[in-house]
């Protein structure tokens, strides 16, 4: 039957099969059947694989998993990529290993020589092949230019003290130990509008985050020790914003703002409460509050002041997004959903607008907080039925909580139940995470 299919559907299909929706970059993962899809459509039949062989953008995804793992498979199949791709531009997705390997400088090499042909990349190094990883990577890489370069997300063990010109570039993340490029980033990517940056020993200064007021739509700034901005910055366009120190929030005004987000540890989680004013104009416009770290009862009363809250995402674990910096051992207490429930005599509830909650990823294996959340969902919805009355017409009237999503597999069976019999049938989806 494939000998027969005419040529201009088998490359629709081809192109159909190769290329499937990834996960947003430069959040991308690798993607096991994208990477192999091209050497399994090239071996179906003779006629395939000529078709195959002469499409170059069959071949531009150069995915490579755990590198320490399967390593023998990996630089012939690199070869075959470099030779098939031609011209075409190319997606990386590159994790380093533990322990050094002489044929991973052949790799670094490989890849560096076709940066002027990247598209989206997303390289991470370990600390324990900083040396020699850093010196292929400036030698290759950092003096080339990336002039077809989208997104880039670089997670590096050592200095970096510049990036070349991407003028197409729209979304970087970069962590390093120490950042020395910050600076010089409005001359090299002067068209950024996503920024994420995680570094212990640098801090984004006020004229490079005035460089991109107007442009910048999602920032992100994973560093505890960042120096706050020395003036109150304005960013008209900001959407997104995630931050590992609350109190920066208070040094930006973002009238777009939409979701915020906060990676936090214990300490910060339970001294939020001095570092948010209430009276903040982005207590108004939020929808979307994310929490990484520990969900302690104090968050609560912290962060009620989001009073426009739609949706709240929780995760214990910042495994999240491979590239963050690994935090492991926090929990969502139980205490933290006993402290949303409110008695009617309350004259603000928390999150009053509150709809949907997402339960992320998770360290927290035990689950202990899965009855109390379901005390909330259950509270909150009956609430919300009792105010029917005229007298009540003044009342703050709480929503209806309408789905709990989860990330993850492994919820106990007793917890999957109750809440598939609290929601409709019709919130019940198959998806990739567990929706109920």
């Amino acid at each position: 039957m494939g000998s027969t299919v005419p040529e201009d559907i088998l490359l629709l299909f081809f192109d159909l099969v190769a290329h499937p929706a990834p996960l947003p970059w430069p959040d991308a993962v690798y993607d096991c059947e994208r990477a192999t899809a091209p050497f399994t459509l090239a071996s179906v039949c003779p006629r395939w694989r000529t078709v195959a062989i002469s499409t170059a953008g069959l071949w531009n995804y150069f995915g490579f998993p755990d590198l320490d793992r399967a390593q023998e498979t990996h630089l012939p199949r690199l070869r075959i990529l470099l030779a098939r791709s031609g011209e075409t531009e190319v997606d990386v997705v590159a994790y380093w290993p533990l322990t050094v390997m002489p044929a991973i400088t052949e790799i670094v090499d490989a890849i560096g020589k076709i940066a002027p042909r990247w598209r989206h990349v997303n390289i991470s190094a370990s600390a324990t092949y900083a040396t020699a990883f850093s010196e292929a990577f400036r030698q290759q890489v950092l003096r080339r230019q990336w002039p077809c370069l989208r997104s880039l997300s670089l997670s590096l063990p050592t200095k970096i003290v510049e990036l070349p010109l991407a003028p197409r570039l729209t979304s970087l993340y970069i962590s390093s130990s120490n950042l020395e490029c910050l600076d010089a980033l409005p001359v090299s990517i002067p068209n950024l509008t996503r920024l994420s940056i995680f570094s212990v020993r640098s801090s984004i200064t006020d004229q490079t985050l005035l460089a991109f007021a107007q442009q910048l739509t999602e920032l992100c700034i994973l560093s505890s020790t960042s120096a706050l901005p020395e003036q109150l910055i304005l960013l008209p366009r900001l959407h997104s914003l995630t931050l590992a120190k609350p109190s920066y929030l208070e040094h930006i005004r973002a009238p777009s703002l939409h979701t915020l987000t906060f990676r936090i540890n214990d300490a910060i989680a339970r001294d939020l409460l001095v570092q948010i004013n209430p009276s903040s104009a982005h207590c108004i416009s939020v929808r979307h509050l994310c929490i990484y770290g520990p969900l302690v009862e104090e968050l609560v009363f912290s962060l009620r002041c989001f009073t426009n809250v739609v949706q709240l995402t929780v995760n214990s674990s910042s495994h999240v997004r491979r590239t963050w910096p690994t935090v492991t051992g926090f929990r969502i207490y139980p205490q933290f959903f006993a402290a949303l429930r409110f008695s009617r005599s309350d004259s603000m509830p928390a999150w009053p607008r509150l709809k949907r909650i997402h339960l992320g990823r998770l360290d927290d294996s035990r689950m202990d907080f899965a009855r109390e959340l379901i005390n909330f969902v259950v509270f909150r919805n009956v609430t919300h039925e009792s105010y029917n009355t005229p007298e009540d017409a003044g009342a703050l009237r709480p929503d209806k909580i309408e789905a709990v999503t989860m990330g993850f597999e492994g919820a106990p069976e007793w917890f999957v139940s109750e809440l598939r019999r609290l929601f409709p049938p019709a919130l019940c989806r198959s998806s990739s995470s567990q929706t109920l």
